[in-house]
Parts: structure tokens; C-alpha cells; sequence
């Protein structure tokens, strides 16, 4: 690990700063980053078809669920992943076979992808 430097701390000022402006439009803005740090995290897991971002994004911002860090990242995570799957926005593929993962995602075309 490399000792941080003057241009670590200008670059976290760069990242405060985004943030307060974001404050306008999406507020808390740490949380809004926080919980799209979570779901992005949900894309790597091959277990889980998630929703396309851009779905995932729409349903986030018109039914926010007022997620926060009151209680720590792991409550988040889960709170995070359990409104995902109670939007049908992701779901665990890992007890399925290919009939049911074929049924559950048929007629929703390419607004799927199976986590990287």
C-alpha cells in the first residue's frame, strides 16, 4: 500500500465537492453514491440477473425507498439487496435450473443480464 499524498487529498476535495453539488439533485448524496456502489457490486455476482442499469436506475430514483448509513454498510447492503429483489429488479439464480431461469426472464427480452 502506497503512503497517501497531497494528490489523494485534492483528489477525495475533487470527490466532496461532486458530492455537495449532487446534494441538489439527489439528497443525501453519500448515500445515493453508497447505495449505487451496492448495486454495481450486485452486477459481478454470476449467481443474480439483475435489471439493466438503466432500469435499475429509473426504479430507484421514481420509488426511493429513503435507504441510510444511520445503521452501517452492512444494513444498507441488505437493505439495498432486499429491495432489489422485492422490485423484481434481481434475482438468485444459483437454486434454479435453466426451464425456471428461462420462464422467470421470458417476454423481458434484454432487460437482463446475468452478473460478470
Amino acid at each position: 500500500m502506497t503512503t497517501p499524498t497531497l494528490e489523494h487529498r485534492d483528489e477525495l476535495d475533487s470527490i466532496i465537492d461532486k458530492l455537495h453539488n449532487l446534494n441538489d439533485v439527489l439528497f443525501p448524496s453519500l448515500v445515493w453514491l453508497w447505495v449505487w456502489d451496492v448495486i454495481n457490486t450486485f452486477y459481478t455476482d454470476e449467481e443474480l440477473y439483475i435489471r439493466t442499469s438503466d432500469i435499475v436506475w429509473d426504479a430507484l430514483i421514481t420509488n426511493t425507498p429513503g435507504f441510510t448509513l444511520e445503521y452501517g454498510t452492512e444494513q444498507l447492503y441488505e437493505e439495498v439487496r432486499d429491495w432489489m429483489f422485492n422490485n423484481s429488479l434481481m434475482i438468485d439464480i444459483s437454486d434454479m435450473d435453466d426451464q425456471e431461469i428461462a420462464a422467470w426472464t421470458e417476454g423481458k427480452g434484454k432487460t437482463y443480464v446475468q452478473g460478470r
